[in-house]
């Protein structure tokens, strides 16, 4: 786990060195940092059990934090789309054994609500796009398999309706923001 974040660490500090001569290498450098990041988090979670849920989960989020503070700094719209799609596989990556739907769709609702203060500073209608393209997929998936299982578990209709709700006005603000920004 040492071993991976000091690589993804290197990675980093090789894009950020070169990021004036290569610059699109250099993104690809650290988006493999990122990448190498994300992924050594889960494997101390799953596979080593080093860490807890909760810190993995944690963790995570800073590394997605840093992903658009990045991308931010550097004004690279890859960087804003690997931190958008960071984000949203985060809760995935360290998923448990419970269904904490509520846990889920809190931070998706926080997450998108980030990428909405992106889409005020940066005129990327991309990473709104992405946004929308996956909490449809979780939201709808989480929906679907609910309403479709065999089992006899009850879906809290009110919470559904409240987050089908939230991200709707979420997605709706967003284009106004993206609409205001390029004064459309």
């Amino acid at each position: 786990v040492v071993i991976g974040l000091i690589a993804g660490g290197i990675l980093i500090g090789i894009g950020h060195r070169i990021r004036n001569s290569y610059r699109s290498f250099s993104s690809v450098l650290m988006g493999g940092g990122l990448t190498v990041f994300y992924f050594t988090i889960a494997f101390a979670f799953h596979e080593y059990r080093l860490i807890g849920q909760k810190p993995a989960f944690g963790i995570m989020v800073l590394i997605t934090f840093f992903a658009v503070s990045l991308s931010l700094y550097y004004d690279r719209l890859e960087l804003a789309i690997l931190a958008t799609i960071g984000g949203f596989i985060t809760p995935f990556l360290v998923r448990g054994e419970q269904d904490n739907y509520v846990a889920l769709f809190t931070y998706l609702c926080i997450l998108n609500s980030g990428l909405m203060v992106l889409a005020w500073f940066k005129r990327w209608p991309w990473i709104n796009t992405i946004a929308l393209f996956f909490t449809t997929i979780i939201f709808g998936g989480w929906l679907i398999d609910k309403l479709w299982s065999d089992s006899a578990v009850i879906i809290a209709y009110k919470n559904a309706i409240l987050f089908g709700t939230l991200f709707y006005l979420q997605f709706v603000a967003m284009n106004i923001v993206n609409n205001i920004r390029q004064q459309k």
